[in-house]
């Protein structure tokens, strides 16, 4: 298969779902593992080591640095679901990583394969899932990853991740904080299977809880927590091909017991969690709301209406330096009244150093 060099120095900016970035070297869209693999190497043979090797999906987790001319970008179409293996009770699928993650789960409940339900209506591709470790109403993908096929971008070495090598913790992998080493290809997932039609936990998550409680649903099919958790999460997050966005821009911050009780005594209506080893998880969209409140505006980026947690990029202004400078004085603020450090969740991919 033959590699393109046609398209050189490329506006990055409209491959990121919140439209800011500048240009990258060269994009190649990525259809197999094979064809990941040659164009790795014919990059490596052509440029050498000096040229960094960056792949995307659908771009809703990851933006970029204006004048990126040092970094090729490997867009991933890898496509594919397909059973590898099953018995009674369980069934792997693997997934080819540049699949439309909402697409996984729909094929998953309408197969009545039970275990990512909750992580519906996620925008991105299947990959970005992975690297990210995705979670949302109480699933996480660490929950049902076995293991990821993956190529090194330096050397074109293709290696299998078992589940524990690939080091998941919360809206982490060793992908995420490797983002130019590995390009993950395929990964395989463990479902459970359940009888077509059948009830199904409800998600124990406050948010879906309340809204069975309001709408009186209290026996679930998959496909129920499906549409829920959609209706849920879009009546929450703008859609990126409406606004540009990229989701929910910080992590929840996660402090000591003793940290969290200090800040319980000072603000009592915060919402969190408290984990199981006595950590408090703060919700970060709350801190955010407290110190500007949603819709907060400056220099044309603006904190979204109806989620604190969420930075959108309305008028699609192409400028990274105010962008950053905006993510920046949100976390300042914070700090300063909390005393708590939010933590980014997409990828920012700098300019690398020439």
């Amino acid at each position: 298969m033959s590699i393109s060099w046609n398209k050189e120095y490329v506006d990055i900016s409209q491959y990121s779902s919140i439209h800011v970035g500048g240009s990258v070297k060269a994009i190649h869209s990525i259809t197999s593992h094979e064809h990941a693999v040659e164009c790795i190497l014919a990059i490596r043979i052509r440029e050498g080591l000096n040229m960094y090797i960056i792949p995307i999906g659908g771009g809703t987790n990851t933006f970029f640095d204006k004048e990126c001319n040092a970094v090729h970008v490997l867009l991933n179409t890898i496509k594919g679901i397909n059973v590898r293996g099953q018995n009674d009770s369980t069934v792997l699928l693997t997934i080819g990583s540049g699949e439309v993650w909402d697409n996984v789960v729909e094929f998953a409940v309408n197969n009545s394969y039970q275990g990512i339900e909750a992580l519906s209506a996620i925008p991105g591709t299947a990959g970005g899932a992975v690297v990210q470790n995705a979670g949302a109403y109480g699933g996480e993908m660490k929950d049902v990853v076995v293991s990821v096929q993956a190529i090194n971008l330096d050397s074109g070495e293709e290696k299998i991740f078992s589940h524990e090598e690939c080091n998941f913790s919360y809206r982490k992998s060793c992908f995420k904080t490797m983002p130019s080493q590995w390009f993950i290809t395929s990964f395989v997932i463990k479902l459970h299977k359940v009888p077509v039609g059948s009830i199904v936990p409800i998600p124990e998550y406050d948010a879906v809880k309340k809204y069975c409680e309001e709408k009186k649903l209290y026996d679930v099919t998959l496909s129920d927590v499906r549409n829920i958790i959609t209706e849920i999460r879009w009546s929450k997050l703008p859609r990126p091909d409406v606004i540009p966005n990229c989701g929910s821009w910080f992590t929840n911050p996660i402090v000591s017991n003793e940290v969290g009780e200090a800040l319980l005594a000072r603000f009592s209506a915060m919402s969190h969690w408290i984990l199981p080893d006595g950590s408090y998880k703060c919700s970060a969209g709350w801190l955010i709301d407290h110190v500007f409140g949603k819709g907060y505006s400056h220099n044309g980026f603006k904190l979204y209406e109806k989620n604190a947690l969420v930075i959108t990029n309305p008028k699609s202004i192409n400028d990274i330096n105010s962008f950053l400078s905006f993510e920046h004085h949100i976390k300042e603020a914070v700090f300063e009244m909390f005393g708590v450090m939010l933590e980014r969740e997409p990828v920012f991919i700098e300019a690398p150093s020439q």
